[in-house]
Formats: structure tokens, sequence, C-alpha cells
């Protein structure tokens, strides 16, 4: 077996243990929670969060606080997707915003009544 070969099994068996963790699945079911209910509040309220009706592959439902974050600091799923919480934003910016918050993240976190944890 190659050193390339070698790697890459190494790679996946990481990957897999991850998987398998208590935490990674935490993770996968409060991510679904949220994207279904998200999904859920968008098509009921789309006229409030994309009036132009621009959703598509290159522009996205965007979390104002993101997911990641919310997860993190055990923000419920229901405040996560809740449509204060959404907006429209372009693949480049949803994408390359990460867990990092915006202004309106902290005073939406304000609002809700969770502390900043940066």
């Amino acid at each position: 077996m190659s050193t390339n070969e070698e790697h890459r099994n190494k790679r996946s068996q990481i990957a897999l243990e991850r998987r398998m963790s208590p935490e990674w699945n935490s993770w996968s079911n409060y991510n679904f929670k949220v994207r279904s209910a998200t999904l859920k509040n968008y098509r009921r309220n789309t006229d409030l969060i994309d009036p132009c009706r621009i959703r598509s592959y290159s522009n996205h439902i965007d979390h104002i606080v993101p997911v990641v974050y919310c997860f993190k600091n055990n923000i419920p799923a229901e405040i996560c997707s809740s449509i204060d919480n959404l907006q429209m934003s372009t693949m480049l910016e949803n994408c390359s915003k990460g867990g990092k918050l915006s202004d309106k993240a902290r005073e939406l976190l304000s609002l809700w009544g969770y502390p900043i944890i940066e």
C-alpha cells in the first residue's frame, strides 16, 4: 500500500470516528431541526424574508446568528430558525462569514436575552 493510500485510509477512519461521536450526532440532529424549521418558516413568510423572490443557488436563506453559534451556545432550534433570524444573502456572503457574529447578530442575541460569547 502506498503512502497516499495509507494517508487516505487514515483520514477516512478519523472521519468515520468523528461521525460516530455523540457530539456529531447531537450537531446533526440540531442542524436537521434548524434546517427543516427554517424551510417551513421561509415558505410561510416568503413575503417578509424574500419579497423579491431571489432565492436560488447563488442567493441563500441566511441565518443572521449562525446555526453553529446557536448550537454551541445552546440556543433552541426554534429560535435559530425563527423569521427574526432569517435574511437573504449571496452565497459568497453566507459561506464566508462562518460562525462570526455581525452587529445585527449581536442585536438579536441581546433581544433574545442570550449573552454574546466570542
